[in-house]
């Protein structure tokens, strides 16, 4: 599901939990700003055994990541 508010320049993305594809929980992304991502925790295939929960990245100066 994709929800879009225009005057704040804001989309949130929700994804249903999928085995093989689909890790992403939620994400909201502010248009040049900012992209944050909710991740599922059950994400263990062979390539994300990390951990990994919440990912924030704001464009052009950090990221941070949370971990379980």
């Amino acid at each position: 599901m994709r929800i879009r508010y225009p005057y704040e320049y804001t989309l949130v993305e929700y994804y249903d939990p999928d085995e093989k594809f689909n890790y992403w929980k939620k994400m909201i992304q502010i248009d040049g700003v900012e992209r944050i991502i909710y991740f599922y925790h059950h994400r263990n295939n062979e390539k994300n055994k990390d951990g990994l929960i919440y990912r924030r990245e704001i464009i052009g100066k950090k990221t941070i990541e949370k971990y379980k």
